[in-house]
């Protein structure tokens, strides 16, 4: 036999199966099943050329194209024939449901080995088949709960949706009438005038950076009076609401708050209240803080016009390369920048607080908009006015420490304490301490290349003597030998003090756009300025020392003491007895 024939005949053979086994199950077109799924399914179409069996699925009045099934998944019960009609089903399923010991199959004497011995095996054959349709039965009475449990699931969801979208416009409204708003008077005094136009800041504001006390890791929700108080003390809120009547969004903090004391789960709770929303407006010389329990504005107070732009091309599906996502987040945010000016809408109407405003003003006519109301777009980089940002100038002057510099130290944060001090276990007497906070000479540079550091990366290799007691031959003594520690240039609590001015420092000590930087940057600026201070009022003295023995005006002889701290590799204040420095700082002014 030729193998074309061999192939036609296996194929026929095949078919021929099929066939058998169809007749056997007597599935015919129009048959209903219920698959695992609690689907109810009939047979469309029987393909006897591929072998399939093509299954629908009712949808309204009409049935659609579901599936094709091998004949073998009719036979292993993954598909059950249903042999009247389904609501027949589902009201046994119902009955059943009430009285399931009614599904039990009493074994009798089936259980004692005696008097199994004694049965004959037709009457096991008949106990086989009570069992099996007992079985059918409970699957499709399971699948049938199945399948309205899935129906209850997608009723569920719906009305879930419906009653967020209900819970949405309460909320909404409750913004409006201020329900669960609390305001507080913080400073009381003239208002504006009428004509004077609402101004609104887009930028969010961070209590405890614009305070800028670092003490205790910063302000935070359980401080909110100290911020009232700092605002108004020599007029601080001039920095942030400078416009006679004007509008700003403050949260407590931008970053989260570390409590030593609490677990886990509680400093998640505390540092939610941290990111709470406030308001503070200022009309004229009253300040209100406002806090509302309905609303939480994020990431600013009002978008761009390009921002907005984007956001509507979006929400009604403009913009190219759009799911559906994308449009539903688009449509809440839209929402959300409006329940802001609902809020001040709210405000205007039901308190005094922006009054007296001018006649015929109203928060939804796009006219009041354009006459009485002022949009500031201060959010982003433009607050620099092109100066340098404190991280720049802190990388560029300590790309210069070397060996012989001195750095001020404001000490290890706890995060970095085991990282960093287990070198300092290594020694023969072991330490306990961290480093204190100081200024510290540089006592070598080592090359080092580490993973975690971007490739190769410079050690500064750093001594002090904790002056503790450490066990010697026969008794304790005083620790005679310095121990070293290692820092790192681009460590926040490390900067080059040789190279700062107290101008910078001012700069940024004052400078709000950098405050974000406050709980190490206002640490390192004033221990800096203290110490600068100090030896400035020292340093004084010998320039007038100088200037006189020399002839020369003090502008010369600070001149020539900064060349004289330069070219020493070990840096050091001057004083009056340093008879060295002295005379190198002399011979420099004579040439």
């Amino acid at each position: 036999m030729s193998k074309k024939k061999s192939v036609e005949k296996k194929a026929t053979d095949e078919i021929q199966e099929f066939k058998n086994k169809l007749a056997k199950s007597k599935l015919k077109v129009g048959d209903l099943f219920i698959d695992s799924y609690g689907e109810i399914l009939r047979i469309g179409r029987i393909d006897f050329k591929e072998m399939y069996i093509h299954t629908e699925i009712q949808h309204g009045d009409r049935w659609s194209s579901y599936g094709s099934n091998k004949i073998d998944e009719f036979e292993d019960k993954s598909h059950i024939k249903l042999e009247k009609p389904i609501e027949e089903y589902e009201t046994e399923a119902i009955k059943k449901l009430s009285d399931l010991e009614s599904l039990r199959f009493s074994q009798g004497e089936i259980s004692s080995t005696q008097a199994l011995m004694k049965i004959d095996n037709q009457a096991l054959i008949v106990t086989k088949n009570i069992l099996e349709q007992m079985e059918t039965k409970v699957e499709i009475i399971h699948r049938i709960v199945k399948r309205k449990l899935d129906q209850l699931n997608s009723i569920k969801h719906e009305l879930s949706t419906q009653l967020a979208k209900v819970y949405k416009v309460i909320g909404i409204i409750e913004i409006y009438l201020g329900i669960k708003e609390t305001i507080i008077q913080i400073q009381e005094g003239q208002s504006t005038p009428a004509e004077t136009s609402v101004a609104f800041r887009q930028e969010i504001l961070f209590m405890d950076e614009e305070v800028g006390d670092p003490t205790d890791g910063g302000l935070d929700f359980e401080r909110i009076e100290q911020f009232d108080s700092w605002v108004t003390d020599n007029k601080n809120y001039n920095k942030l609401v400078p416009e006679e009547k004007c509008v700003v969004v403050l949260k407590p903090r931008r970053y989260e708050k570390e409590y030593a004391e609490l677990s886990v789960f509680e400093q998640g709770f505390y540092n939610a209240y941290n990111k709470m929303t406030y308001i503070l407006i200022r009309n004229g010389e009253n300040l209100y803080r406002i806090f509302s329990e309905n609303i939480s504005i994020d990431p600013n107070f009002f978008p761009s016009k390009e921002q907005m732009g984007d956001l509507f091309d979006t929400a009604e599906g403009r913009k190219k390369d759009t799911w559906g996502h994308d449009i539903e987040e688009a449509q809440e945010q839209i929402v959300d920048y409006k329940k802001h000016l609902l809020l001040m809408r709210g405000l205007a109407e039901r308190t005094d607080i922006l009054h007296p405003l001018p006649e015929g003003f109203s928060f939804s006519n796009q006219e009041s908009y354009e006459k009485h109301i002022q949009f500031i777009y201060d959010e982003g980089p433009s607050l620099t006015e092109g100066k340098e940002t404190y991280e720049n100038w802190k990388k560029r002057i300590n790309e210069y420490i070397k060996r012989g510099s001195r750095i001020l130290f404001t000490g290890y944060p706890w995060s970095l304490f085991t990282e960093r001090y287990d070198e300092l276990r290594r020694f023969p007497h072991y330490v306990s301490e961290r480093p204190p906070k100081d200024i510290y000479l540089v006592d070598g540079v080592v090359c080092e290349k580490s993973i975690y550091r971007d490739g190769e990366t410079e050690r500064l290799i750093c001594h002090y003597n904790p002056k503790d007691s450490v066990w010697g031959y026969y008794e304790y003594h005083e620790r005679k030998r310095s121990i070293a520690f290692y820092l790192y240039k681009d460590d926040d609590f490390v900067l080059n003090y040789d190279l700062i001015d107290l101008e910078s420092i001012e700069r940024f000590l004052h400078d709000r756009y950098d405050r974000r930087n406050y709980l190490h940057m206002i640490p390192i600026l004033y221990g800096i300025k203290r110490n600068r201070l100090k030896e400035l009022e020292k340093e004084k003295a010998l320039v007038k020392l100088i200037g006189s023995r020399n002839n020369v005006g003090e502008l010369e002889v600070w001149r020539a003491i900064d060349w004289w701290k330069t070219k020493n590799i070990w840096k050091r204040p001057i004083m009056k007895d340093d008879a060295k420095a002295l005379r190198m700082i002399e011979r420099r002014l004579r040439k």
